[in-house]
């Protein structure tokens, strides 16, 4: 929301220019999300993990216990522009009109979860691990919990490494290219 700018300008004392920006970056600040993936076998609890703040903070986290690996932790802070189109793609998906009611409950295979909040709506889904390999009902169907690629698929472009091979949209994408 954004605040009126004569009442920031005067509370706060700074020019309308500045309490117009002011504003406009506190309406923004409210995007936030955090993707994880995991499950607790064999090797202990595994887990994959990021995190976008409002600040442009990147949080990456992933651990395995495979063969001993041990914890990677890494932060960066993104551009606003890559944070923008974060957002887009958000909201290009509408899955902030999602309900995960019908969505299958986390098991013993592993549970996602995806948090986001963006303009003024908060979201958190929870769900078993999906993936190309497991039986369920058509992706466009709304009680049908969405894989991380059909997640940024659905909300616009996305160029994805499939395995050890390229997506074929994106090897047909690189084609018209050259």
């Amino acid at each position: 929301m954004l605040l009126p700018v004569a009442i920031l300008a005067q509370v706060c004392g700074k020019s309308s220019a500045q309490a117009t920006a002011f504003s406009t970056a506190m309406a923004e600040e409210d995007f936030y999300v955090r993707y994880y993936v995991g499950h607790k076998g064999k090797f202990g609890h595994e887990f994959l993990e990021f995190e976008f703040r409002p600040d442009g903070r990147l949080r990456y986290a992933n651990n395995s216990n495979y063969k001993n690996d041990t914890m990677i932790r890494k932060e960066a802070y993104v551009s606003p522009a890559a944070l923008k189109e974060l957002k887009r793609i958000i909201e290009d998906s509408q899955v902030m009109s999602e309900d995960d009611n019908n969505w299958p409950t986390p098991d013993r295979v592993g549970r996602q979860e995806l948090e986001v909040m963006c303009n003024g709506t908060h979201i958190s889904f929870t769900t078993s691990k999906t993936g190309p390999n497991q039986h369920r009902a058509h992706p466009s169907a709304s009680n049908s919990p969405l894989s991380g690629e059909e997640l940024l698929r659905k909300g616009g472009h996305c160029r994805l490494r499939v395995g050890n091979r390229l997506d074929p949209k994106m090897q047909a994408d690189q084609r018209e290219d050259e």
